[in-house]
Order: structure tokens, then C-alpha cells, then sequence
């Protein structure tokens, strides 16, 4: 997705400004294809924040999502040694 924009600069510099479609001065030719380069570039950022907003609505949770993180947390801090930590805090309180 990120040479869309360079292919559509080169595409509108060389093919569709250059007399095949449009005839303009250089200068034009120049300014054209950078705006159509830069409408390609805010459509690929569109369409990445767009599947990203997606894929996160994509993912369900189960009923016991949080039990199941606090089971792993659990699990996690066993591993590592820091139970005795948490037991201790647990005392406290």
C-alpha cells in the first residue's frame, strides 16, 4: 500500500498529464501529479486507520474474559517468583 502513491505520482507525471489524457506545461504536470500523489497517500492512511478500527471490533470477548486474565496473571506471577509478594500485600490489607 505504500508505493501507491509514488506509482500514482509517476503514473500521472508520465501517462495522464503528459499529453495522453491532459496536455499541460511541466510546471503543471509537476503540480498535478504531486496533489493526485498526496490524494493517494490520505486514501492509504484512510484505509490503514480504517482496518485497524475493524480488525479491534472483530475480536469478542468472552463472558469470563476478565476471570480468564486473572487467571493468567496468577499463573504469571507463580512463575516468576512475586506470589509471595502478592500474599503478603493480601496480609496486610
Amino acid at each position: 500500500m505504500f508505493t501507491l502513491p509514488i506509482f500514482v505520482y509517476f503514473a500521472c507525471h508520465d501517462y495522464i498529464f503528459d499529453g495522453l489524457v491532459f496536455e499541460l506545461t511541466p510546471i503543471q504536470r509537476l503540480s498535478w501529479s504531486g496533489v493526485a500523489a498526496v490524494v493517494a497517500a490520505n486514501i492509504v492512511v484512510i484505509a490503514y486507520v480504517y482496518m485497524a478500527l475493524a480488525t479491534e471490533e472483530d475480536k469478542p470477548r468472552s463472558a469470563n474474559h476478565e476471570k480468564e486474565l486473572a487467571a493468567l496473571s496468577k499463573r504469571m506471577r507463580q512463575q516468576y517468583g512475586h506470589e509471595e509478594v502478592i500474599e503478603e500485600e493480601k496480609k496486610d490489607q
